[in-house]
């Protein structure tokens, strides 16, 4: 196969991460730690969820 094949045939077959890949820093760890820490990593919890009495 040429070059041209070969990046044709990767740019293609690229993946396209999708939920949670999205998630990154602070956001990631209010949505996945709410408000604990782990590992010494403080975090926040995600707005939304103060807004309910809810917990998960």
């Amino acid at each position: 196969m040429t070059r041209e094949h070969i990046a044709r045939l990767s740019h293609v077959s690229r993946p396209e991460l999708d939920y949670p890949a999205g998630l990154h820093g602070e956001l990631r760890a209010m949505v996945q730690f709410a408000g604990t820490t782990v590992d010494g990593e403080a975090s926040r919890i995600y707005p939304p969820l103060l807004q309910s009495d809810v917990r998960y």
